[in-house]
């Protein structure tokens, strides 16, 4: 808002809308609900949303949706933001808290929490060996398709 009313400045304002991702927040976030606190699914790699910030680095965009579940999110929001913001607050409870019992805690309120230094928070389990040889074989497909189609177009 600030920046609107200054004429001539080289700033751009980017704000990244990222759904769920898998770094330790879920660990060092307080909580005094006594409910275990979750990742809500779909969990997205990290890396995912730091190209997402490189590439708005490069290419400014004044929103950007990045990872599964984010571009479902705002569409609903957009499309009916008054349904969206009463069924919000139940769809992330269930989302980001288990039944689980647990223990009051500041986590990093207060102080940094020096033990966990990872980028991942464990949440996304990475592919099996299977799922990723069907994925590629589909990839490789889908390129022999297109390249294909482009032999045939000339």
């Amino acid at each position: 808002m600030e920046l609107a009313l200054e004429k001539g400045h080289d700033i751009e304002v980017c704000t990244i809308l990222p759904a769920s991702i898998d770094t330790p927040l879920f660990s060092h976030t307080a909580n005094y609900l006594g409910r275990k606190v979750k990742a809500m699914k779909p969990v997205n790699r990290a890396e995912v949303v730091a190209r997402a910030i490189a590439r708005v680095i490069e290419t400014p965009r004044r929103e950007t949706l990045v990872g599964r579940g984010a571009k479902p999110l705002g569409a609903q929001s957009s499309m009916m933001p008054g349904a969206f913001e009463r069924l919000a607050p139940y769809v992330y409870d269930r989302g980001h808290f288990s039944d689980e019992p647990a223990p009051r805690s500041e986590g990093n309120l207060f102080e940094p929490d020096t033990a966990n230094k990872n980028v991942s928070g464990g949440w996304k389990t990475p592919p099996s060996r299977v799922r990723r040889g069907v994925l590629a074989a589909i990839g490789t497909a889908a390129v022999a398709v297109a390249i294909a189609g482009t032999m045939r177009a000339r």
